[in-house]
This record gives structure tokens, sequence and C-alpha cells, in this order.
């Protein structure tokens, strides 16, 4: 079984740990009272991945709140994956998430191919407009959810999401195993 590390990052109040308890099933994602999460959160769940495999799942929900930046570099320490979360109604958030992409993708040793970047609404019907991210940053696979009108998507997101990413680390277990055995 392949076990991941996922890092869930982004402004406060952007829907991080609904999302987390939502995928990882753990308590009820809709309760809409605002509890900040202190720090930082790890869940684990396992993902089906096909008829014969299964990921185990190491969920980092971080605190966006940055009078923990200090610990950012271990929450990403040996992370497989970051998904930024933030809320496109708040306009404050996308100039925010930027700051996030730098310290937890470019300034880190996670490949940008598996960073995603979630547009988390909580309004009905609401679609915001893609950002205009900077060159970078704009590369990055971007998608819009909202957990109350389309759960399944956000499901079928994260799964697709989780795939990419265990192609990704059986890649680079196999090429690991192969410098190895040239060496001995």
């Amino acid at each position: 079984m392949i076990k991941l590390k996922i890092v869930l990052i982004g402004p406060s109040k952007s829907g991080k740990s609904t999302i987390a308890n939502f995928l990882s099933e753990a308590i009820d994602y809709t309760n809409t009272e605002y509890r900040p999460t202190p720090g930082v959160r790890i869940l684990e769940f396992e993902l089906k991945n096909n008829e014969s495999s299964q990921t185990e799942i190491e969920l980092w929900d971080c605190s966006g709140e940055m009078r923990f930046e200090s610990y950012w570099p271990v929450f990403l320490w040996n992370a497989h994956g970051v998904i930024l979360i933030y809320n496109p109604e708040d306009v404050e958030q996308v100039s925010q998430l930027e700051r996030y992409y730098e310290q937890f993708v470019t300034n880190s040793y996670v490949p940008k191919k598996n960073t995603l970047i979630m547009a988390h609404t909580k309004k009905s019907g609401f679609k915001a407009p893609m950002p205009d991210f900077g060159d970078e940053m704009s590369k990055t696979t971007y998608e819009r959810v909202n957990i109350f009108e389309d759960s399944d998507k956000l499901r079928n997101v994260f799964e697709n999401y989780i795939s990419m990413v265990v192609t990704d680390a059986v890649d680079f277990d196999q090429d690991d195993l192969s410098h190895f055995s040239m060496s001995l």
C-alpha cells in the first residue's frame, strides 16, 4: 500500500477543514460554524485507487494563520503534494494565495505538478473567474468546487489528483531503487 502525505493550506476561513472533514469522512462537514485550526490537524484515511490497490492518505489540514508560518517547513517535510484552497468570494484571499504558493510550492521540494488549487465557494451558483496568477502559478491545475452544491465533483477532483500523485510517487520510488542498485 502506498502512503501519501498531502498538505492543505490557504488563507483562514477558506474552507480547508470543511474539505478535509469531507474527504476523510472524519466528522460532519456540514457544520458551518467557523473554528480556526490551531496549527495543524492530521487526518488519516484510505482511498481505493482501483479494484486491487489502496492508498493511505495522511492529510495535513494546516492553519492559514500567519502566526504559524515558522512551522510551515515542518508541515511540508516529506510531503508528496500540496492543495492550496481559497475562497474566491474574498478578493483578499487571491493575493494571499500567491504567498502560500511561494512558500509551499516554489520554495519546497514538492513537485509543482503535484500541486492543486481549489477555489472553494460557499455561495450557491457562484462562478468566480480564474484569477490572473503569475506565470508559474497559472500553470497549476485549478478547480472550482462547492462542497455543498456538488460534493461528488470535489471527491472526483481529489481522487484524480491522488491518482496523479501516486503515479509520481511510484515513479520516484522506482528511480530511487534503480540508483541504489547501480551503486552496489
